[in-house]
Parts: structure tokens; C-alpha cells; sequence
């Protein structure tokens, strides 16, 4: 989920993304969903969700399993924050950018 500092001003709750190659394939408006009317402080939240190869090329870059003992291996915020959530976030403001009311906020997160 990521929260943008002010409403995109894009007029649709979902959005499915078609390339299959393409980083990106779901995003949903989170204040669209029932009991989520709100995101906080004014701001608006989406629900991004990857396409099937974007996940798997992460994995394999950032396995979640010990190599050594096995164990499952969380992924931190860390790596969330500086890899795959900064990639998402870029191609859907790239996506939606042409779907916006307005041109203000400048995706400010």
C-alpha cells in the first residue's frame, strides 16, 4: 500500500494493468473498499499489486529462505522500501498519470 499526500484526482476505484511483462498489474483505490473510507491526515492510499513475473524476479534477487538453515527470511522494510516498492510506485504514476483531473499533487508520497 502506498499513501499519497493528497487525492490523485483519478477517477477510478481498480485498475487492472495488461503487460504481463510490465512491473504492475492491480491497483486499487483502498478508501474504495468498505470500512476503509479513510487513509488518514487527507491523504490517498492504493493497494499495488505486482504481476506474477515482477514477484518472481524479487524472489529470486532477494530470496526469502536461508540458504544455510532453511528458515524463512522476512522481507524487512529495508529492501521493501529501496526495491520492489519504488519500482511499483514509479509505474503506476507513470500508468495513471494521464487519467487525472488535475495535475496536482506531483505524486508527492
Amino acid at each position: 500500500m502506498v499513501a499519497f499526500a493528497e487525492p490523485l484526482g483519478v477517477p477510478l476505484d481498480g485498475i487492472a494493468f495488461g503487460a504481463a511483462e510490465a512491473a504492475l498489474w492491480w491497483a486499487t483505490r483502498t478508501q474504495s473498499k468498505p470500512g476503509l473510507e479513510t487513509c488518514g491526515g487527507g491523504s490517498e492510499c492504493w493497494t499495488l499489486i505486482s504481476t506474477p513475473g515482477f514477484a518472481v524476479d524479487e524472489i529470486e534477487s532477494e530470496p526469502m529462505q536461508d540458504a544455510a538453515t532453511g528458515a524463512f527470511k522476512p522481507q524487512d522494510n529495508e529492501y521493501l522500501n529501496s526495491g520492489p516498492a519504488p519500482a511499483l510506485v514509479r509505474e503506476f504514476t507513470k500508468q495513471v498519470d494521464h487519467l487525472r483531473s488535475s495535475r496536482g499533487p506531483n505524486f508527492e508520497l
